[in-house]
């Protein structure tokens, strides 16, 4: 393209109909078949004279295959130069029998220039530096085809069957999110994707008639009748086919059959009967499953599912976690009895190609299993589901990090059950089951995990009953577990013996009772519908709620014990569409057909919206302040490739062939890399500027040694169950750590005898902390849990109350006073009463957002400070007696501008500033600059982000010089050097030259200052000291002896109290002090024997002072001074 007329935003954009694009993929795809089928005579001709072997084999599948045929036509026709001739002409005849209509508009354009009125169009992208390194494509065919390896399949096509690229994006070249499309034919975003090479505006190329959108569309002919624009076709994005996404598929593969099959063939598997056979399948799957508290909105039902049913982990290269999930409304019977499920019982049922998935969260989801050696992905579950022809199936998360392999059973061949859970390096779990059907094993390779299972309740022989870990040599116990009558889980113990969860059920297997670790209780009330759903809840710390359900309307009304009361409107899927808050507030929310949130608007309307591509990603979300961050992701798999944010400043990352994370590449082009083992395991995490991080791993997967850039190893040992036992630094000082048998830390060792323990009542909760020194810290709770009291060493204690919600209404200091907190709707604090009664009250906006705040509420002297938010909920104002602060930011959602107003008058503000600062950041947000009235000040960074330099406001450097990581080398003034530093193995510092001085410091083996001395010039011991000093500390760390230039009858020392405040400073040099204390930590005067009241000090060595309501000093009296 050369000379061709300018576009504007409103200008339409032109696709094919469906039915050229029919017509023209029939066509194209003759053509080539034509050229493949006289191929596949010659070779097929050929083939018994080539003898045996794979070329013989290779050349007779020319002859045999549709698709190879045309896959060859397409190779010859590229190499003899007709491809686009070839489809030209096959366009040309669809376009003919069906002429291309508006699809579309342009929808944005340049703010700043106007073409006959209009905002001018630019195409999506920009130049880049020449010194910025290209992002780098990862097709499917890099990647391995670990679910294909599973199942012994061969590799799948990649999401390019689905919608090909027709052209990409010019090198040098990056994207920007801004001039989107809004076509008919395809779903946002479309960008447009093309303009002039030599004509830009705001720095990205002036888009024409006929150039191109991302979705393959082109920009109308009627464009601006008197405006040209030259140049060459410039090309900033990917260009996708434009045409019916599938019908590629369909035809067998347009992006094969044109021609150019380089970046498709690496993505074709052994099988190519089945192309594209990956995203052809998709159905609705049971709604997915949002907790509200113990009890599902839509639904009512019972989940339990959260960290209180994790009964144990194991680490390894594929960790373990016993995690049990609860879920009213299945029928299943686990390994705990009705309702209860883990990912180790999960299994499949099959109905000829239709499957029921048992799930590890007690979900029964039902799909029709894609054909053998294709692939089904579900959207909203975020599954990949594939399987064999011996049976198997295999599900994947959608990102790939866990794969499960399900197999059928000897006794039904319907029945699948758990064989492995594996990820893609091949690290994983396998279970082992007995002659009657029961789990009994489960182990990795290097058996750094082997669980073993016993049943061993007479009543129940299909109930768990313990589980234990054989390191090799001992089995160590994990959990125990009991049953009721009915088979029920009654109770989960730990290897320690305390019983960490308890359970009651009703005549209809309904849990209606259960206890937390800390000990409250919670109890349910159920009531039949559609299905059983509770209708109450109580906890025994008098919380509770009455919950009634509109089912024909979809609205769920919950009902607090307190009268608060909320609303939920949900869809035929479950999903909430509409929530009504304690305070009346409207929350509303949109969902695509796939279950996607879409939008999300506030009570004040403020929307955030969300856009997903065709494989559930999403890949924008705008916030209601308009601004717009994008994710790039995989083509196969959920792992994002590029993130940019609002203010178009870009992450890409990068994932090597088991998409494991291999590199990271910021916004300013810097790399760290990630180098990994045959487990995924990253052996040398190399950062920004080069500096090499390197970690060895036991066979658990474990950090064993860890070396810095700098050559230094810390190296750790292992309990048989993964708790860290030794810790050795470079330096050779060893930390060590001791537990009880479920893992609660016990003692803590290190150097010189310093020794810290810890205890635990019988519900597990810590009940005395010990210090090195033998002072302890207690502590004491309620029934539920909830922490009541602390008690230090010196016998002062606070004490807290809460609510029957648990929300904290009183704090009791050590002298006995209180603050108290009152609490509003939706759990906002109202009111804080402080120790002198004075209320501090609160005020928010609808979406729960402070908008006002009064000191002395209801006093005379009340001060209010009033805050305004933006629509994404940015801070603009604050109003105060004195004036306003107001916050204007970037894109990028940080402050760029900071003005402050001061009052004149009654609710009215300075105009003008009467100060102002102002920031610029780089692109990965890191301050640069603050401009002021005082000057400037900027700010340079290295690779890893140290700041190296401060400019001042006078037009000088301040300089800081690194090595590493970020251990500080050196800080110069210009060309002057302030001072220089040298350290030890740990990197801690050891001399600091100052002018004309260096000191030397030692540390003892705790990692305190032992010693400092001071020299002229780069002298060291035995030379003269210019000054020294030799330090010593108690067990907490304390300071108790300072001794200087090596002379014992030079010195000052310090004595504390139980709780670690100052008492005493004695010692020969002068300035003894004394000091007293009450038990809140308030000083007292010599004299004095009553606590200070309200944390405020009155009188103290002949000085006083008065406070006004606020807490701040109005008049200080000192020797008849005022």
């Amino acid at each position: 393209m050369s000379d061709s007329n300018a576009a504007r935003k409103t200008d339409e954009i032109i696709h094919t109909s469906v039915f050229a694009d029919i017509v023209s993929i029939v066509a194209e795809g003759a053509a080539y078949a034509v050229i493949g089928a006289a191929v596949g005579v010659a070779a097929t001709a050929a083939a018994p004279f080539l003898g045996a072997g794979m070329a013989a084999a290779g050349v007779a599948a020319i002859g045999s295959s549709c698709v190879l045929s045309g896959i060859v036509g397409g190779v010859l026709a590229n190499a003899a130069g007709i491809t686009d001739d070839i489809s030209a002409v096959a366009e040309g005849i669809g376009n003919f029998l069906f002429p291309p209509s508006p699809a579309g508009i342009i929808a944005t354009g340049a703010s700043d220039v106007l073409i006959n009125l209009l905002p001018a169009a630019r195409a999506a992208g920009m130049l880049t530096p020449a010194d910025t390194p290209p992002p780098v494509k990862q097709p499917p065919g890099s990647f391995a085809d670990y679910g294909g390896i599973l199942l012994s399949m061969a590799k799948q096509f990649g999401s390019e069957m689905w919608q090909p690229t027709i052209a990409t994006a010019a090198e040098g070249t990056s994207p920007l999110e801004e001039d989107v499309v809004a076509c008919r034919k395809h779903g946002p975003p479309q960008y447009l994707a093309e303009g002039s090479d030599s004509v830009f505006i705001n720095g990205q190329p002036a888009a024409r008639a006929k150039d191109r959108t991302t979705c393959g569309a082109t920009i109308s002919d009627s464009v601006s009748p008197d405006v040209i624009i030259g140049g060459k076709t410039l090309t900033v994005r990917d260009i996708k086919s434009g045409k019916l996404a599938g019908l590629a598929v369909a035809m067998i593969a347009l992006s094969l059959v044109r021609g150019r099959p380089g970046k498709i063939l690496k993505n074709m598997p052994c099988a190519l009967a089945a192309a594209g056979g990956g995203m052809l399948a998709d159905m609705a799957i049971n709604a997915v499953f949002a907790a509200f508290r113990p009890v599902h909105a839509a639904t009512g039902v019972k989940v339990l599912n959260d960290d209180d049913e994790l009964d144990f982990s194991l680490p390894g290269c594929f960790p373990l976690r016993w995690q049990r999930s609860y879920n009213s409304l299945t029928t299943r019977v686990g390994l705990f009895g009705k309702g209860w499920a883990t990912v180790f019982d999960s299994w499949l049922a099959l109905d000829g190609d239709d499957a029921t998935w048992f799930d590890d969260t007690g979900r029964e989801l039902r799909f029709t299993l894609p054909p053998i050696n294709q692939v089904f992905f579900n959207i909203s579950e975020g599954v990949i589901v594939r399987r064999n022809e011996n049976g198997d199936v295999a599900i994947a998360d959608e990102e790939g990090a866990t794969w499960r392999l399900f197999k059928p059973t000897r006794a039904n061949p319907a029945v699948l059950r758990l064989a492995s859970l594996s990820d893609e390096y091949g690290n994983g779990l396998q279970t082992g089951w007995d002659e009657l059907g029961r789990l009994v094993r489960i182990h990795d390779e290097p058996q750094a995990i082997d669980i073993n299972l016993s049943y061993d309740d007479a009543r129940f022989p299909d109930r768990v009953t313990a589980a234990t870990h054989f390191d090799g040599s001992q089995h160590w116990t994990l959990m125990n577990w009991r049953y009721d009558e009915r088979g029920q889980l009654a109770s989960a113990t730990d290897a320690a013996g305390i019983t960490t969860r308890e359970y009651r059920y009703n005549d209809d297997g309904l849990m209606v009772w259960h206890r937390l670790p800390g000990g409250l209780e919670s109890e349910y009330r159920w009531q039949k519908f559609d299905h059983w759903r509770v209708v109450e809840n109580r906890t025994s710390s008098g919380d509770g709620c009455h919950i009634a359900y509109d089912i024909p309307a979809g609205l769920t009304t919950v009902t607090q014990y307190d009268g608060q009361v909320r609303q939920h409107y949900w869809n035929a899927q479950g999903l909430i569409t509409r929530f009504v808050d304690e305070r009346g507030g409207s929350w509303r929310y949109e969902w695509d057909e796939n279950e996607q949130l879409t939008r999300r608007t506030d009570p004040l309307g403020n929307s955030v919206s969300f856009i997903y591509d065709e494989a559930g990603n999403r890949i924008a979300e705008t916030d209601a302040d308009g601004n717009r961050q994008t994710t790039r992701w995989l083509e196969h798999r959920a792992l994002p490739a590029a993130v940019t944010g609002p203010d178009g400043a870009a992450t890409h990352f990068y994932y090597d062939e088991h998409h494991g994370l291999a590199r990271v590449v910021d916004a300013l082009g810097q790399s760290r890399l990630y180098r990994r083992d045959a487990c995924g395991l990253v052996t040398e995490e190399v950062d920004e500027a080069g500096n090499v991080r390197r970690y060895e791993y036991n066979d658990a997967g474990q950090v064993i040694r860890e070396t810095d850039c700098s050559g230094r190893t810390t190296r750790w040992r292992y309990h048989p169950l993964g708790w860290p036992e030794v810790m050795i630094t470079p330096d050779g000082e060893e930390t060590r750590w001791r537990y009880d048998a479920a893992g609660r830390l016990l003692q803590a060792e290190r150097a010189e005898g310093w020794q810290e323990s810890l205890s635990w009542n019988h519900r597990g909760l810590l009940q005395v902390y010990e210090a090195a020194d033998g002072r302890r810290s207690e502590f004491s709770y309620d029934d539920t849990g909830f922490v009541v009291g602390m008690r230090d060493a010196a016998g002062g204690e606070i004490r807290r109350s809460r609510d029957s919600r648990g929300r904290l209404t009183a704090l009791h200091n050590e002298n006995g006073e209180a603050y108290r907190f009152l609490w509003g709707a939706d759990s906002l604090l109202l009111e804080e009463t402080g120790l002198d009664g004075v209320v501090t009250a609160c005020d928010y906006d609808a979406c729960g957002r402070i908008i006002s705040r009064t000191f002395a509420a209801g006093r005379a002297e009340a001060i209010t400070h009033t805050f305004t938010w933006s629509a994404g909920g940015q801070l603009l104002t604050r109003t105060t007696p004195e004036g306003q602060t107001r916050w204007h930011y970037g894109p990028s959602g940080l402050p760029v501008r900071v003005t402050q107003h001061v009052a004149q008058g009654e609710g009215h503000r300075s105009r003008e500033a009467e100060q102002t600062l102002a920031f610029d950041y780089d692109a990965l947000g890191r301050p640069v600059a603050e401009r002021g009235e005082n000057g400037t000040l900027g700010w340079r960074y290295d690779a890893t982000g140290n700041c190296t330099a401060v400019h001042l406001p006078d037009g000088r450097w301040l300089k800081q010089h690194y090595y590493g990581s970020g251990h500080l080398l050196g800080i110069a003034l210009d060309g002057l050097t302030i001072s220089e530093f040298t350290r030890d193995e740990l990197h801690r510092e050891v001399s600091r030259t100052q002018g004309a001085l260096t000191s030397r410091t030692a540390w003892d083996r705790l990692g305190r200052i032992r010693q400092r001395d001071v020299f002229s010039g780069h002298a060291q011991r035995p030379a003269p000291r210019r000054w020294s000093c030799r330090r010593s500390y108690d067990l907490c760390d304390n300071l108790i002896r300072e001794e200087h230039n090596d002379n014992p009858f030079s010195n000052h020392s310090w004595r504390y109290d139980g709780v670690g405040r100052l008492l005493e400073q004695d010692g020969t040099l002068p300035g003894r002090e004394q000091w007293r204390w009450d038990a809140a930590g308030n000083p007292l005067d010599g004299g004095q024997h009553q606590p200070q009241r309200h944390n405020r000090v009155t009188e103290l060595n002949g000085i006083r002072w008065k406070y006004d309501v606020h807490g701040r000093t109005t008049e200080k009296e000192s020797a008849g001074t005022r």
